[in-house]
């Protein structure tokens, strides 16, 4: 008698389906916000590179835009940066 094989990963408790990092940037910038690389790398616990490919993909399949813009921070460094704004 042949066996009976489930092979629907709903019902299965070890195999779950997840958002690429790409879809897991575009889903927590909201639209007209801006972020920079460092921001998304520590919120997503990526490196900072790896963010920024990331983000520059999104720019090249037309969902940010960037510009190179002064950002100070809290502790009253200034640095040039990046940044993306979603644009949809």
């Amino acid at each position: 008698m042949p066996k009976k094989y489930s092979i629907s990963i709903d019902d299965d408790d070890e195999i779950f389906t997840v958002l690429s990092k790409k879809m897991e940037i575009l889903k927590a910038i909201p639209i007209g916000k801006k972020t920079i690389s460092s921001q998304v790398g520590k919120a997503l616990d990526i490196k900072q590179r790896r963010a920024l490919e990331y983000l520059d993909t999104l720019e090249d399949d037309g969902y940010l835009k960037s510009s190179w813009e002064v950002c100070e921070y809290r502790s009253g460094s200034r640095s040039r940066a990046r940044v993306f704004t979603r644009i949809k």
